[in-house]
């Protein structure tokens, strides 16, 4: 039997990879070409919004600039060459906010939830506070070749992750410990995500489950030559 540990807040899946330079440039410019014609009737808009239309959507925009630097666009799921990433928790200070679950052969264990924990919780819940924190490095950003340039991109929305343990003599719940790391150096700007749990210092293998409802979070590439991350659609000067 199974020990199943669920964690419920913000799911996100976050996809590297490297793109051809003079895509990058053409998408920046096809993002402001087209606010710009949405800004002559009037409509305010950003080269931001427009890049990410073009890089989330399947149209024929992306498949054209992609094709003439002979590029074929599968998606922007498919740019994933030097890592995909899963986390929860999105947390700009400690964690997160999320709930995690416990269940012992279907049978709910223990729910933990964030602190602070109010009085007349705690005869039914634990504080994510009585867990663990194991820190890891952040991803390194690998050289992506000439001509080439890194980008991350992805999803996130309200979901779970779920992590399965092989049931010993005894569940100890302080014998887990969450794993975290940030995503900052890969152009994503959370300061802590839960990425893992471990079980008397061994990993457990967690799988995301994402709701029905996703949004796309801000695409980003890497200049190398600003040492910096840019978004989608600022203009790469040189």
């Amino acid at each position: 039997m199974k020990i199943i540990i669920k964690l419920k807040g913000y799911v996100c899946e976050i996809f590297c990879g490297n793109i051809p330079l003079n895509v990058i440039r053409a998408i920046a410019a096809e993002a402001r070409s087209q606010c710009a014609k949405l800004e002559a009737l009037g409509i305010k808009s950003s080269p931001q919004s427009a890049a990410a239309d073009l890089w989330y959507g399947q149209s024929s925009e992306i498949n054209d600039l992609m094709g003439k630097f002979g590029s074929a666009w599968d998606g922007f799921m498919s740019v994933n060459h030097f890592g995909c990433y899963s986390g929860i928790g999105s947390g700009k200070d400690g964690l997160g906010v999320f709930e995690m679950e416990i269940y012992d052969a279907g049978k709910l264990l223990l729910t933990f939830v964030p602190p602070p924990l109010q009085p007349e919780l705690k005869d039914r819940f634990m504080g994510l506070d009585k867990i663990g924190i194991k820190s890891v490095a952040s991803p390194t950003l690998p050289y992506a070749g000439e001509d080439l340039v890194p980008i991350s991109s992805g999803l996130w929305g309200i979901g779970k992750m779920e992590f399965h343990l092989e049931k010993g003599l005894q569940f100890d719940p302080e014998a887990l410990e969450f794993v975290t790391t940030d995503l900052c150096d890969i152009g994503i700007a959370e300061d802590c995500l839960t990425t893992g749990i471990t079980y008397n210092g061994m990993a457990i293998s967690g799988l995301p489950f994402p709701g029905p409802s996703r949004e796309p979070y801000p695409v980003v590439w890497y200049s190398q030559e600003q040492r910096r991350w840019l978004g989608l659609g600022d203009n790469p000067t040189f």
